[in-house]
C-alpha cells in the first residue's frame, strides 16, 4: 500500500503544473548550486527560477 501511494505521488510530481507553481523563495537555495529541483522548475517556466537565474548571471 505504501509502495502504490509513494509511486503515485511520485508520478503526480513529474507534471510541469507541479514545477511551474513551486515557490522556490520558501526553499534553501545558494547561488550557483546546480539542483534538480531548479532545474526542472526552471525547464517548466516557473517565474522564480527566471529570476534566480537572472540574479546568477548577472552577478557571474
Amino acid at each position: 500500500m505504501v509502495r502504490s501511494t509513494c509511486k503515485s505521488l511520485c508520478a503526480l510530481s513529474y507534471g510541469v503544473g507541479v514545477y511551474a507553481s513551486v515557490d522556490m523563495f520558501k526553499h534553501p537555495f545558494h547561488p550557483g548550486f546546480e539542483d534538480r529541483l531548479l532545474r526542472r522548475c526552471y525547464d517548466a517556466g516557473n517565474p522564480n527560477t527566471f529570476y534566480i537565474k537572472g540574479v546568477e548571471y548577472f552577478y557571474d
